[in-house]
């Protein structure tokens, strides 16, 4: 059995009069709202503008800080790869060797082969002990030259050693080291500086500078500079040399020191060829220009003189060795055949053993007849030593000539020999005393 809807109708009256009650819809009572100013608007949006910055900024600083930790963490695995890698080739020989017993046992060989070792703690550099031994030490009569050179090694020492970075006191007592005792009874008891006194080492060689100064007056010292020549055997560059020293305690002026110094050096040159090339010089020449000419002048000279020497030497060499071999004797004189009509020197001359006439003793065909007996010569002079017997005409003495190329060289000596007319030694004199300042040129 079917049932059949039910339909319940409303008419328009009810629904009209539900729509319209008022009892069905509340009514709001109170104020009306009203909106928010433009002010409030603006605040309200520079607040939130403020909040987001701080946001991004912490959003930011959040990033920079996990990619440091990134980098560091980088650095770590880095390092700890290195150390795994160290210890696994340290453990490989191990390994290898438990791998080669059995399999098992390998793997524990290699792995217990494989332990890391920790890295060495790095070594902290030693501060090195000063040393100041190796300088000369600076004594109590130094003049001033020698002491602003020994100041000049000093400054060296310092650079080396790095003295500006030990303590104040360590630096005066390698200074002090540095002294011989006559210097430091000079600082400690005429400058009054005790080892006690806060100073530096170079607040003490400027007072050692005055005091030496003042001990000697500079008029001394420009004296000798201007009365400094340059010496018979003494080098340029050492004249120079004590030239500048001069320069230096007399304490020049600045402005005309190097004019003074060029106008000395042309006045104790030794050498009248350089002197007179320079003053020739214009407009006048630097120290250093005329420092120049003077070592090439000298440099030129010493190769001259080495040149001149050893083409002398080739010379006589040649002369010795290109002598035509000697043809038959003069049966009179004793030298070669003469030749185009050459006169024989004995010609007119009176034999010295025979007495007979054109020819000399040595080609006396009656020489052997006379027989010197014997005798006793007589003489004079240094190392002389004459035969015993009685008295005998002495024949001639020969001196053989004397040629000297260069006047810088020594003057030659020579020794005499005293023969008889049988040409037997007599004498011989040697005397090095006995110069020769003549020369026959040969």
């Amino acid at each position: 059995m079917s049932s059949s809807p039910k339909y319940f109708l409303r008419s328009s009256k009810r629904r009209n009069s539900l729509r319209h009650d008022p009892s069905s819809t509340p009514i709001r009572t109170g104020p009306t709202p009203t909106m928010t100013s433009v002010a409030d608007a603006l605040d309200a949006a520079n607040a939130a503008s403020a909040t987001a910055t701080a946001a991004a900024a912490r959003i930011d600083a959040m990033e920079q800080s996990l990619t440091n930790q990134t980098a560091q963490l980088t650095t770590i695995t880095q390092q700890l790869a290195a150390l795994v890698a160290a210890g696994i080739g340290g453990g490989g020989g191990g390994g290898g060797g438990g791998g080669g017993g059995g399999g098992g046992g390998g793997g524990g060989g290699g792995g217990g082969g494989g332990r890391l070792t920790p890295p060495a703690a790095p070594l902290i550099p030693q501060r090195r002990r000063l040393d100041p031994s190796g300088i000369e030490k600076l004594h109590g009569d130094v003049s001033i030259p020698l002491l602003r050179s020994w100041r000049n090694r000093w400054n060296d020492f310092a650079d080396l050693n790095q003295l500006a970075t030990y303590p104040a006191n360590e630096q005066m007592a390698a200074f002090r080291v540095a002294l011989d005792p006559s210097m430091q009874q000079v600082v400690e008891v005429a400058l009054g500086i005790l080892p006690t006194h806060p100073t530096t080492p170079d607040q003490d060689l400027d007072q050692i500078l005055a005091y030496v100064r003042a001990k000697r007056n500079i008029a001394l010292d420009r004296v000798a500079f201007e009365e400094r020549r340059q010496g018979p055997s003494e080098s340029f560059d050492d004249f120079y040399i004590s030239l500048k020293r001069l320069a230096e305690a007399a304490d020049l002026c600045g402005t005309c020191a190097d004019a003074r110094m060029a106008t000395r050096i042309m006045a104790g040159i030794r050498d009248a060829d350089t002197k007179k090339k320079l003053l020739a010089i214009s407009p006048f020449p630097t120290t250093q220009a005329i420092v120049n000419i003077c070592r090439s002048e000298e440099s030129a000279k010493s190769n001259e003189r080495a040149l001149s020497g050893q083409s002398g030497i080739s010379f006589i060499k040649h002369r010795q060795n290109s002598r035509p071999d000697s043809g038959p004797s003069c049966g009179a004189c004793g030298r070669t055949a003469h030749t185009n009509g050459n006169p024989c020197p004995a010609i007119g001359k009176t034999c010295n053993s025979c007495g007979g006439p054109d020819h000399f003793s040595p080609r006396c065909s009656k020489r052997d007849k006379f027989k010197p007996s014997n005798s006793r010569g007589g003489g004079s002079g240094g190392n002389s030593s004459f035969g015993s017997g009685g008295k005998t005409k002495m024949a001639r003495i020969t001196i053989g000539s004397v040629q000297s190329r260069f006047r810088d060289r020594r003057t030659p000596t020579i020794s005499v020999a005293i023969l008889n007319a049988n040409r037997q030694v007599l004498a011989t004199i040697d005397d090095e005393n006995c110069k020769i300042d003549d020369y026959d040129k040969v």
